[in-house]
């Protein structure tokens, strides 16, 4: 049996040393992040790092960045998900939540805003890494004690609907629009500088 560093090595076994260390990695992708993402999928938060993956159930991208969680736009998701460019690295991924309570995501996207990339790694080591990155700690703002009369401020301020016209739906819409083409435009141009 060969020996190394005074230890022996069983070349035999079906070991394979590190192995539980690389599944707690993130992996970097080789993918181009547009400028516009995150317009294009609807994320209204500033923080560097957002944690994103896809329910099948409802059929939507899901953002979360440690502060702010929502369900984004999926059709700005999808331009960009389905693009040329990016589909054959993203299409081998398992990202998607079949929104089944017993099987959340397994694993997650983990997008780095400052430096335009995305990692890919197991679900509660991208959260964990968002977190940390983003210097969010779970309890670090202490309860805010409300009379009942600011209680009732600020229930009456969240029923009061914000209601708009349907120019300014129109004018909504289209300027989301606008931001997807400007998504793909910068893609397809990238890609044509690639030579693919």
């Amino acid at each position: 049996m060969p020996s190394h560093g005074g230890r022996n090595v069983n070349m035999k076994s079906n070991v394979i040393p590190f192995a539980q260390k690389r599944k707690n990695c993130l992996q970097p992708l080789n993918i181009p992040v547009p400028p516009t993402l995150e317009e294009a999928i609807c994320y209204p938060g500033e923080e560097r790092y957002v944690a994103l993956w896809w329910t099948r159930c409802g059929e939507d991208i899901v953002y979360d960045d440690g502060l702010c969680s929502g369900t984004g736009y999926s059709y700005g998701w999808l331009a960009y998900a389905r693009h040329a460019i990016v589909a054959p690295i993203l299409s081998r991924l398992d990202y998607m939540d079949f929104d089944l309570r017993d099987a959340p995501a397994k694993e997650r996207l983990l997008l780095d805003r400052y430096k335009r990339c995305f990692m890919f790694g197991p679900t509660e080591f991208v959260m964990i890494s968002m977190k940390t990155g983003n210097n969010i700690t779970e309890y670090d703002c202490p309860l805010i004690e409300l009379s009942v009369d600011q209680l009732a401020e600020i229930n009456d301020a969240f029923g009061k609907i914000t209601s708009f016209t349907s120019k300014e739906l129109e004018r909504r819409v289209e300027e989301h629009h606008r931001q997807i083409r400007s998504m793909l435009t910068w893609l397809d141009e990238l890609q044509a500088s690639r030579g693919v």
